[in-house]
């Protein structure tokens, strides 16, 4: 935290997980100066704020996975995508500003944002490929690949039941909207140019 914002964390608070009760985490804490405080078990409310949060991530991840026809499976890419979206979006708590612009202090880029599950092509590069061979495959977008460390989006695979990290995408955003009668903005996807192209630079 200190390289990123040149802040240092002063105080913890945690629940009575035991993988915060661990010798090697409390030497840690104590070595860098952080106050570590844990709340009474079964009290939710210690936490009030944590909680709160947790149940909306959950809620949107609910949706989303709803929407998308996911299995529950994919709980946890629909959970870090829910929280890469709120990171970007303002609050009105924080004066209207996101919780991405008070970390990194300047806005966000909000091109990269496309619809959780929708149907994403991506690039197969000429090392990859013989001559012949498709140049894209057909995949389910289910995220972003910065919690990963990767500048790239994460796709899941469906024939190999894999995920992995491409930053050259094609997207195909209305079939989701089209499915659940949602309004789109375009007409019917064709091969040359309805496609919603993202690259993450």
């Amino acid at each position: 935290m200190k390289i990123l914002t040149n802040q240092k964390l002063q105080l913890l608070q945690t629940d009575g997980g035991g993988e915060y009760h661990s010798n090697e985490f409390i030497n840690f804490c104590k070595s860098q100066g952080i106050h570590h405080r844990r709340s009474v078990p079964h009290t939710p409310q210690q936490n009030g704020t944590t909680e709160r949060k947790n149940r909306s991530l959950l809620n949107a991840a609910r949706s989303m996975l709803h929407a998308a026809k996911l299995e529950s499976k994919f709980w946890e890419e629909a959970i870090a995508t829910t929280c890469y979206i709120q990171n970007r979006i303002y609050h009105h708590s924080l004066g209207f500003l996101t919780p991405f612009e008070l970390w990194y202090g300047h806005k966000p880029h909000l091109q990269n944002l496309k619809v959780f599950g929708c149907p994403a092509f991506a690039h197969i590069s000429d090392a990859k490929r013989k001559k012949l061979d498709p140049k894209a495959k057909k995949t389910v977008f289910v995220g972003y690949g910065d919690a990963h460390g990767y500048k790239a989006y994460c796709l899941y695979d469906p024939n190999k039941n894999s995920f992995f990290f491409n930053r050259s995408v094609l997207f195909d955003e209305d079939k989701i909207l089209q499915e659940h009668n949602y309004p789109t903005t375009s007409s019917p996807i064709t091969e040359n140019n309805q496609h919603n192209q993202g690259v993450v630079t």
